[in-house]
């Protein structure tokens, strides 16, 4: 059962029969919905378990709706840990959602590293999203940021980890910090325009 807020959130009063009008939105009306559902959350009115329900249900009726995407080639957005991060999802989700083709991977060890540096090099990703919640993953991405730069894509990051040691951007040179998903949307359309 989902949690509900003890808010006046619009969320809150039919939680369930939003969930389930979901199905029925277009493109545009799923891009409100999430927007509205970020505003609400970073305001803390709404759970995150929540915004995850949303986004999840969000997530699979974009798939049901044929639109061309933006991007012929996709943004690979990286969560570093054994599950999805909400920031990852929450990145994928919003550009899913925008028309971008994204793939979501998992970065736990350094293994997962050298498959997606293989990766990059064999698929030429439109970009490369890294999104960290946890210090020792920037300070591994370090470590092999020489050989990422040497392929021929853009990298962005972002997370609360950099929101918590803004200095830790300095391991990073030449990724890219966008201020928020919106700002990412900007970006990442001047990168598949170019």
């Amino acid at each position: 059962m989902l949690e509900i807020a003890q808010s006046d959130s619009p969320y809150n009063r039919s939680f369930q029969v939003l969930l389930e009008e979901i199905n029925s939105y277009e493109r545009v009306g799923l891009i409100s919905l999430l927007d509205q559902a970020i505003s609400a959350w970073q305001s803390n009115s709404m759970l995150p378990s929540q915004l995850f329900s949303i986004m999840t249900l969000i997530d699979k009726r974009v798939d049901q709706i044929t639109q061309p995407y933006r991007n012929a080639k996709p943004v690979l957005v990286c969560s570093f840990s054994p599950i999805i991060t909400m920031g990852a999802l929450l990145s994928k989700v919003f550009l899913k959602v925008r028309l971008f083709d994204v793939r979501l991977i998992n970065i736990t060890y350094p293994t997962d590293l050298d498959l997606l540096i293989k990766t990059t090099a064999s698929s030429a990703p439109s970009a490369v999203i890294f999104s960290f919640s946890l210090f020792h993953f920037i300070e591994m991405v370090s470590a092999r940021i020489n050989d990422l730069l040497s392929l021929e894509t853009a990298y962005y990051a972002g997370g609360v980890a950099f929101d918590l040691k803004p200095e830790m951007k300095n391991l990073l040179p030449g990724v890219a910090f966008p201020l928020d998903l919106s700002s990412l949307v900007d970006l990442l359309e001047i990168k598949v325009n170019a």
